[in-house]
């Protein structure tokens, strides 16, 4: 048996986050940018949840995308904030609906529309790899699926990437894949 010791805290400790576990280089390994749901679990929103309390909760947890899934815990689609802010809300409203009426799933993005990279090629590739298969996209998130298993697997998140990249490149807050990549190409011509 081992006799365990509780510690106070030090002024110097601080919160670990996942962005301190190194910067990422353009030729680091692909799976280094993706959000392994096998080891951290998804959040996700019900598609029935209204859509006024899922951007309320977004706004809440500083979140800026969140996954949907039905009663039974099928992935539906993602919802980012843009998806449900205020003016999109206001328009339907304006429409004539009834804005405790609109529900998440009325504003997601479908899986149907949703890209996604397999697993195993990630494996295999780098970020650049990544960056470039993305570079004309405007999207901000691509999936990551294993189709043996019919397992979605995991997300890349532009904003993500770029963080970890460090390019010393002024972003906005929320950029693209296709901004990250000329970014890129910027810093290594220069």
């Amino acid at each position: 048996m081992t006799i365990l010791k509780l510690h106070g805290l030090d002024r110097a400790d601080h919160l670990v986050t996942p962005i301190e576990q190194g910067t990422v280089k353009p030729g680091s390994p692909a799976l280094s940018i993706v959000t392994d749901f096998r080891l951290h679990e998804p959040i996700a929103f019900s598609g029935s949840m209204r859509a006024a309390d899922a951007l309320r909760l977004m706004a809440q947890t500083h979140a800026r995308l969140r996954l949907v899934v039905d009663e039974r815990g099928e992935f539906l689609g993602v919802v980012t904030d843009r998806d449900l802010c205020e003016s999109r809300l206001l328009k339907r409203v304006a429409a004539g609906e009834r804005r405790d009426q609109i529900l998440v799933r009325d504003l997601m993005c479908h899986r149907r529309d949703l890209d996604a990279f397999e697993y195993r090629e990630l494996a295999d590739a780098s970020v650049r790899d990544v960056l470039d298969a993305l570079h004309d996209s405007g999207c901000r998130h691509c999936l990551v699926v294993e189709s043996d298993t019919h397992s979605i697997r995991g997300l890349i998140a532009a904003s993500d990437v770029a963080r970890r990249l460090r390019m010393g490149v002024e972003f906005d807050s929320r950029p693209t894949f296709c901004e990250i990549f000329a970014a890129l190409h910027h810093v290594a011509a220069s």
